[in-house]
């Protein structure tokens, strides 16, 4: 089964339409011709430090985290306090 996939993937390697070599010249032709395309900048290049490092994602999470933590002390000390009390 493997030797038969192999020899499928290499006769598909073999008959493929154009060579790296014509691929490269029509890439190279076509950047000539249209010029650098915005269609191929990642939006990267477009954000500061902080959105491409999530770092914006981080600060909410930890937000988050805090708050659900800091609601969850308050109510535990509550419970504890109304245990005693009792």
């Amino acid at each position: 089964r493997y030797y038969a996939n192999a020899q499928q993937m290499a006769a598909k390697l073999r008959s493929k339409p154009f060579s790296s070599k014509e691929q490269l010249i029509q890439y190279t032709e076509f950047a000539a011709e249209f010029g650098a395309s915005d269609a191929l900048r990642p939006q990267s290049h477009d954000m500061n430090w902080i959105e491409y490092n999530n770092i914006d994602i981080a600060i909410a999470g930890i937000a988050i985290l805090l708050g659900v933590g800091f609601a969850a002390f308050k109510a535990c000390s509550k419970i504890c306090r109304i245990c005693s009390i009792v």
